[in-house]
């Protein structure tokens, strides 16, 4: 099992597939991977926070895309509402009954917000947004935001065998498809007082056929998403055995992100919160995997407005064809199709340049090449 902490802000869904064939997502600070959890903070103060979303369209055709708002966990007194096509909407619509026609290559940059009221209450709130293509609803991407709001100090800190990790951190935990992954985290209680202490656990995205629960005072069956048991914390004592994150990929792979809330159960004001990132591997069967698939090179190769790749796969894998810029930023992906022999990248919206394209099973590269864009 290996395990790595990501800095704070970098970053269950059943009705869409979130394996994007057309869409990809970004914010200012720059693009965002599949799923991935960005945290806002601030304290609470009635007003709204706003999250600003850009969605690009990688395929060759214009595509109608509207958005799904999925409310993961709100606590009491937030509402949250979704602007997209031009319009803003109630609370109480999730899906934009508008959509936003994006051409081929091009950004939206300007046609959604989320927005977040904390109603003066603090506390984390977790909402999906998840953007579809209006006629294939299957072609989709989604964002998790974790609102959290919070104006006092916070008398709890968390940290792990490898050292301390920040407020809103996340730690990814990686192993095989066939092996259970447990993931310890350690409570530190900074204050002069005892706190007692209790865990809400938010699923932002688990990957379909996988089973996760946690541990805390007692371990929990997968449909508990809060804990019973309150566990006292000492003035300035470090509870390093009652928490656990277990999850069993049951032989999928991919990346499921779930939220831990370590709340002070006398005051819910007073709380921290990670996320982990289960990413399990594809192991022992890349061999198998690139001997089932034929694929051509890049053609052309200088690319100006499109890139061109020949195949044939057996159904037997999921298989993905990704495109990444020198800083190792994945700017296009679409999904193999089995029941077809050429896919095209439009890549008239590149800057001029040095790029890899990467054949690649669930989060696995199984291959990658050079591709040049020159315009």
């Amino acid at each position: 099992m290996k395990k790595a902490i990501l800095l704070l802000g970098t970053s269950l869904l059943i009705a869409f597939s979130l394996y994007s064939q057309n869409l990809s997502l970004s914010t200012e600070a720059g693009n965002l991977a599949p799923n991935e959890v960005v945290y806002m903070h601030s304290e609470p103060t009635g007003g709204l926070l706003v999250s600003h979303v850009y969605v690009t369209n990688n395929g060759t055709e214009a595509l109608s895309v509207k958005v799904k708002k999925i409310e993961n966990y709100l606590v009491e007194g937030a509402f949250t509402s979704i602007c997209w096509g031009g319009n803003c909407f109630p609370p109480e619509v999730y899906v934009s009954p508008t959509s936003e026609i994006i051409g081929p290559g091009e950004t939206n940059m300007n046609g959604f917000s989320g927005d977040f009221s904390d109603s003066n209450v603090a506390g984390l709130s977790s909402i999906s947004y998840v953007f579809f293509v209006e006629n294939h609803p299957d072609d989709s991407v989604m964002v998790v935001f974790n609102y959290d709001i919070t104006a006092a100090p916070r008398s709890l800190s968390l940290s792990d065998v490898d050292g301390n990790i920040p407020a809103n951190g996340t730690v990814v935990v990686g192993g095989p498809p066939d092996e259970e992954l447990k993931a310890k985290v350690f409570v530190t209680n900074n204050s002069l007082d005892t706190v007692n202490i209790i865990v809400r656990r938010i699923v932002n995205y688990a990957v379909p056929g996988s089973v996760n629960q946690f541990c805390w005072g007692l371990c929990y069956p997968p449909g508990v998403n809060q804990s019973t048991v309150v566990v006292p914390i000492d003035p300035g004592a470090v509870n390093n055995t009652d928490f656990e994150g277990d999850y069993n990929p049951g032989g999928n792979s991919g990346v499921s992100r779930i939220t831990y809330v370590f709340i002070n159960a006398d005051d819910s004001t007073d709380f921290t919160a990670l996320t982990i990132n289960f990413d399990i591997e594809v192991t022992g069967v890349s061999e198998s995997i690139l001997s089932s698939l034929a694929l051509s090179d890049a053609y052309p190769n200088p690319a100006d407005d499109y890139v061109n790749f020949n195949y044939s796969i057996k159904p037997d894998y999921k298989i993905t064809l990704a495109i990444f810029n020198l800083l190792g930023s994945k700017v296009m992906e679409k999904d193999l199709d089995v029941y077809k022999s050429k896919v095209s990248f439009y890549t008239g919206g590149l800057d001029e340049g040095i790029y890899f394209y990467s054949v690649m099973a669930g989060n696995d590269i199984l291959k990658t090449q050079k591709l040049i864009v020159k315009h």
